[in-house]
């Protein structure tokens, strides 16, 4: 009967230290599943205890790397008796490397476990709740426990019972960052003189436009047709010749102002003026951490990507002055996730309308400066 081949018969390359390599010659039941051309690892054992999901991660990156591999992934089984609250971050952590809706809902939440079921409170309200609940977020979770465990536990994701000041207080912490930025890097519309003054009622060359709210399901006003949008309070696009910058055509259908920005969502449509772009290449020297800055007039965001130096499509070209449309993920930012920014899936160029003032008698606006 041939005997069962231990983790570093099959992985001799590896050479982790110590506590990793005596974690690894424990596992049991290991499975290898892999793919070329990239070269990818999945990798199926079982443990006796519990093991932290950053021990397991340095050794998918150690064995990622050993092997040239573009990637390694190992899914582990732990004996179902131990499963506990204590290892519900490690379920929330899985759920985010699933990809499903779950990055930034989780931040400071709270959590119980009561033999059955999992309750998880986490910061947002009923919209979020929805959300996650429309992207079965919560299934995700059961099915890890199932895998992780063999153990069949309910998961419910509630509102926490203080999350409606949370919210506010994300909101104003938000804005407040935003409105420093913008103060620091742009000037808004309304102060360029005549370019804040709005169409006079009686123009006759006023479009008319149909009003739309954003997909945040905010009372905040987007008023467009089919080649023009106006965001109330902001600033007004051309859509009627989008050029191809990054990624794959898209309709301009949709939009979210960047005020509504509040939670994470897929694929959202944002429009905007770029007016900063930083770029900070990665430790390893190989690739570029890219963040472009744009406002439209009712806040700003962020858009941030890691590209190779050598891609074709760079969105480091972008340059201020740009506008564009943006169709992407709005993401917390794993070092913050209380921030927001827009992963992008694709970009076009478009224009921005400055507003005209047809009015037989112009107006003239006078401001005052006093130390009072």
């Amino acid at each position: 009967m041939k005997s069962e081949k231990r983790f570093f018969d099959i992985f001799s390359r590896y050479s982790p230290e110590s506590d990793k390599r005596a974690l690894l010659e424990s596992a049991t039941d290991i499975k290898v599943k892999f793919s070329r051309d990239p070269m990818r690892f999945e990798i199926s054992l079982s443990l006796s205890n519990h093991v932290k999901h950053s021990i397991l991660d340095e050794i998918e990156e150690e064995l990622a790397q050993a092997y040239s591999a573009l990637s390694a992934r190992i899914l582990p089984f732990f004996p179902n008796e131990i499963f506990a609250s204590e290892h519900i971050p490690e379920i929330i952590h899985e759920t985010e490397k699933s990809g499903v809706v779950s990055r930034g809902f989780f931040f400071d939440a709270d959590y119980d476990y009561d033999g059955e079921r999992v309750t998880i409170r986490v910061p947002f309200l009923s919209d979020g709740i929805n959300f996650l609940n429309y992207s079965s977020t919560a299934t995700v979770m059961e099915n890890i426990i199932r895998l992780r465990y063999g153990k069949e536990v309910k998961v419910s994701i509630v509102s926490a019972y203080d999350a409606e000041e949370r919210v506010n207080a994300r909101r104003e912490r938000n804005e407040n960052f935003l409105r420093e930025e913008i103060i620091k890097k742009v000037r808004f519309p309304q102060q360029r003189g005549s370019e804040s003054a709005p169409a006079p009622a009686t123009d006759p060359d006023a479009p008319k436009l149909e009003r739309r709210t954003s997909v945040s399901g905010s009372a905040a006003e987007v008023r467009a047709d089919e080649s023009r949008i106006e965001l109330v309070g902001g600033m007004t696009f051309d859509i009627s010749e989008p050029e191809h910058f990054y990624g794959a055509d898209f309709d301009i259908i949709d939009i979210t102002p960047m005020s509504e920005i509040t939670h994470p969502a897929r694929r959202a449509v944002v429009l905007g003026e770029v007016f900063q772009n930083t770029q900070k290449e990665t430790r390893k020297g190989d690739k570029n951490n890219v963040t472009i800055t744009l406002t439209d007039g009712t806040s700003s965001a962020f858009i941030k990507k890691t590209e190779a130096f050598d891609a074709e499509e760079k969105i480091a070209s972008l340059s201020g002055g740009d506008v564009i449309a943006v169709l992407g993920d709005i993401v917390a930012d794993r070092q913050d996730e209380t921030e927001l920014y827009i992963n992008p899936r694709s970009i076009v160029k478009i224009k921005k309308l400055t507003r005209k003032d047809n009015a037989p008698e112009k107006r003239v606006e006078l401001h005052l400066h006093t130390n009072m």
